[in-house]
């Protein structure tokens, strides 16, 4: 088997081990050469050069997907669709073993049947929200409950799903309403 030595390392290793780059000459041909770096050294320093430029990276991905976003929208429009529920089942999946609850059982054409593009508690629409609907379940018992806004969601979870904080909560707005209104 062939070897070589990695210039950076300095250890004998096959060829196997080292990248292969795709070289376009001017006159159209395609050369292929061995990289003189072996691939775990290539692979280190890549980590160190994307922690030293973590920012700039992260704002040159954000360029390219608004860039891409403008350049191909109906296809981007398609894609988000398509992967849409399924992105939320998964979120759940990720989310409850975060958070040590019951991920949501429900099907990805129960949830597609139940999205109406509106937050079920205020109903505004997905397009006024600033992002998109969250798909809501019971943590303890995994069933889906619907579509809620951000605000909504969050509301929900500061209230640990309580129907009694909420009541409560209802019942000091309509207080303190009444008394501005005596007020004024």
């Amino acid at each position: 088997m062939k070897q070589k030595t990695c210039s950076t390392c300095l250890k004998v290793k096959p060829v196997t081990e080292f990248p292969v780059r795709r070289d376009k000459r001017k006159d159209g041909t395609v050369v292929y050469r061995i990289r003189g770096q072996c691939k775990g050294c290539v692979d280190i320093r890549m980590q160190r050069w994307l922690t030293a430029n973590k920012d700039s990276m992260r704002v040159y991905y954000r360029d390219y997907g608004f860039q891409y976003r403008a350049k191909y929208p109906e296809r981007f429009k398609r894609y988000r669709e398509a992967g849409r529920f399924n992105n939320a089942i998964l979120n759940s999946v990720h989310e409850s073993k975060k958070h040590g609850h019951m991920a949501c059982t429900a099907s990805k054409e129960e949830i597609r049947a139940a999205f109406s593009g509106r937050c079920e508690i205020c109903g505004i629409s997905e397009h006024n929200c600033s992002t998109k609907l969250h798909m809501d379940h019971c943590h303890t018992t995994g069933r889906f409950r619907g579509w809620l806004c951000r605000k909504c969601n969050t509301l929900l979870a500061k209230a640990n799903d309580d129907c009694d904080i909420l009541s409560s909560a209802i019942e000091y707005c309509r207080r303190s309403q009444r008394k501005l209104c005596k007020t004024a």
